[in-house]
């Protein structure tokens, strides 16, 4: 999203309902126990609030444009050889954001 915030905020909503559980990925980022206590600490309605920005940095590519592109860029400096990009709903038109602000930064690099 050109929003920024907003993105940011979608994706938090989102990883609330991913991490409730302690999802196996998050045991590579040490996050194993802490995600799921936070969702317990504070419920659904208010864990996505206190979801630090590292975590979003570490879990998802949201923001603006560059952010997301530089969350890519994250990944194949890490040894990438591909990335998906898993747009938050069914919504269409999140494809259309990904084509149109998001694949042209990421086809200069």
């Amino acid at each position: 999203s050109e929003n920024g915030v907003t993105a940011r905020e979608k994706a938090r909503q989102w990883l609330v309902s991913c991490i409730g559980t302690g999802e196996p990925h998050l045991a590579a980022l040490g996050l194993e126990k802490e995600a799921p206590e936070l969702i317990q600490k504070y419920g659904p309605e208010k864990a996505a609030s206190q979801i630090p920005e590292a975590w979003l940095d570490e879990l998802t590519a949201s923001g603006t444009p560059q952010q997301a592109a530089n969350a890519v860029q994250r990944l194949w400096d890490a040894g990438a050889d591909s990335v998906v990009l898993q747009p938050l709903t069914a919504d269409l038109s999140n494809l259309d954001e990904i084509n149109r602000m998001l694949l042209p930064l990421l086809k200069k690099r």
